[in-house]
């Protein structure tokens, strides 16, 4: 059940761009990345779809931003993921992605 509500919600929130690195201006469409889906899977289950779904457009934006200007997050969904000072860190910050958009 978890796993199916996650995934219901990303699709939401992302559409076809779900578990994918996407960056302003970018209009292709990168792989899945198993890092993303591990953390935005986790993230997104902490809230309600309908909260979700008023907060889309914020959290695209935010993980846009985020992908950009924070190269330790980028390393940290491509390179040596299994690190665990990595794991950490792209769990906080896709957190930090999703509650900056709903909360303000």
């Amino acid at each position: 059940m978890f796993f199916e509500s996650s995934m219901t919600k990303a699709k939401e929130v992302f559409g076809k761009y779900a578990f994918r690195k996407i960056k302003h201006g970018d209009k292709r469409r990168n792989t899945v990345n198993r890092s993303l889906l591990e953390t935005f899977g986790c993230a997104l289950e902490n809230y309600d779809l309908q909260v979700l779904k008023n907060a889309k457009e914020k959290i695209v934006n935010n993980f846009k931003e985020e992908l950009s200007k924070d190269s330790f997050f980028e390393a940290c969904i491509s390179v040596a993921t299994n690190n665990i000072d990595r794991v950490h860190y792209r769990f906080a910050k896709v957190e930090e992605i999703v509650k900056k958009a709903i909360e303000g």
